[in-house]
């Protein structure tokens, strides 16, 4: 895999990381790492975000466009994600998520 996926795996674990040890000082470098071009990344860093500060992470993800990526946006709206920030704000995660199936809206799940 190269020292490339190293690094990756690295940088997996310390986003991982600040999201299980929530702290405030660790709020700038998760939005920054929310626009990184590795999805994998987005997506732990929105995890992180929403777990460190979910009213950061709500104006976060209302401001952004619908993820390129696909699996940035299935991470956003599996289960448990779904239902954690659901109840902050249906309308900012329906818009991140580009839901456009009526049964997906929390009212109906």
């Amino acid at each position: 895999l190269g020292p490339d996926a190293d690094f990756r795996d690295g940088q997996l674990e310390a986003i991982t990381a600040l999201s299980q040890l929530p702290s405030p000082d660790s709020i700038d470098l998760l939005i920054d790492l929310v626009s990184v071009p590795w999805p994998s990344a987005r997506a732990a860093a929105l995890d992180a975000l929403a777990r460190t500060d979910v009213d950061t992470f709500i104006s976060s993800i209302s401001a952004l466009d619908p993820d390129p990526h696909w699996s940035v946006r299935a991470a956003l709206a599996s289960p448990g994600n779904f239902w954690r920030y659901s109840h902050q704000s249906d309308t900012a995660m329906c818009k991140t998520l580009s839901l456009r199936e009526s049964w997906l809206t929390p009212g109906k799940l």
